[in-house]
């Protein structure tokens, strides 16, 4: 009898280091690829829920049961599912990976044919942008405010200064005209300035396109991608700039998830003073932002916005003082 407790013993330890430990540490899952979370994160907290990972593994196990088992040739093909009309945050600092403005729909710029380029808003804040002649002034074949100047002469000799008039509209792309404008895809007239206070990023379409007909020009299109609330972050931001000639802008952005992942509320506020070398010259610009944001079912997100913009004062003149004089009559027998 005790000479087979050694061998039971032996075979014991034998079976624990061939056989794996029944409970083993549990292997962490590994993050989410910059894919994944553009196709699967539908609330924009740059993580995968429960619901979203759920959904994630089913179409991961639904294209491995149809790449082993191939639909028959005759078979009804699954129905096709278009991107989403908005698009998902990606952006990796001043990099941006999707645009609406080449076809209207959610895609990846390195697909699309058209020139194209995202200015984000981490590029626009290192870089002090605050609308759309700054921007112009870094990117290419366009010109803004700092190298370009227009204006036109009327029949009676008058000069008249766009810069003044409607400096949103006095600029080119690719040496041709002003682009036309439009936020969130819809066209708009201009008048109201771009701020960073209220959008995410930039879409800049140089050169036609025939995917937004009756929306881009023959120069190009700029689109504004507008801001909206965050339903699971809440968020305060605070800031003040200055510069040596006497301008200063103060401005607050407030975020708060009121439901969190069904309902976020967003406000913010700018107030700006704007001096030039001229004297005397100066404007004053109020903006008032209020961004609404519900998802009341997994796939149906609500957004609705409301913006105040009021501006006074007086733009200085772009264009040098010129003499005008009576023109001398032409003598006699000379034309």
């Amino acid at each position: 009898m005790t000479a087979k407790f050694p061998i039971l013993f032996a075979a014991a330890g034998l079976a624990a280091m061939v056989s794996p430990p029944s409970q083993a540490q549990s292997v962490s899952p590994a993050a989410p690829t910059a894919a994944q979370l553009a196709k699967y994160d539908r609330n924009g907290d740059g993580r995968l829920d429960a619901s979203e990972q759920e959904a994630m593994r089913a179409d991961e196990e639904r294209l491995r049961r149809d790449v082993g088992n191939p639909p028959a040739p005759n078979a009804t093909e699954d129905l096709v599912q278009l991107s989403p009309f908005e698009v998902r945050e990606a952006n990796n600092g001043y990099y941006a990976a999707t645009t609406m403005s080449g076809t209207r729909l959610n895609a990846k710029i390195e697909d699309l044919a058209s020139s194209i380029s995202v200015v984000t808003k981490q590029q626009m804040a290192d870089f002090a942008m605050l609308d759309l002649n700054d921007i112009f002034n870094y990117e290419v074949s366009t010109e803004g405010t700092g190298n370009f100047t227009a204006f036109d002469v009327d029949r009676n000799g008058m000069v008249v200064d766009s810069l003044q008039n409607n400096p949103q509209e006095a600029n080119r792309i690719r040496g041709m005209g002003a682009a036309n404008l439009s936020l969130n895809n819809f066209a708009m007239s201009g008048r109201v300035p771009l701020d960073p206070i209220n959008i995410d990023a930039v879409e800049i379409s140089r050169g036609p396109n025939s995917n937004i007909f009756g929306l881009g020009q023959g120069s190009g299109t700029v689109n504004f991608v507008g801001a909206s609330a965050n339903l699971n972050r809440a968020s305060s931001v605070a800031e003040l700039r200055v510069d040596d000639i006497g301008g200063y802008r103060a401005s607050l952005d407030l975020n708060r998830p009121v439901l969190p992942g069904k309902l976020g509320l967003r406000a913010s506020t700018v107030y700006q003073h704007d001096e030039y070398r001229q004297k005397p010259s100066g404007t004053t610009t109020r903006r008032y932002n209020v961004m609404l944001r519900a998802q009341p079912f997994k796939a149906t997100t609500v957004r609705a916005s409301f913006q105040h913009y009021e501006l006074y004062g007086t733009r200085a003149s772009t264009i040098t003082p010129f003499r005008t004089g009576r023109a001398s009559a032409a003598r006699p027998g000379i034309l």
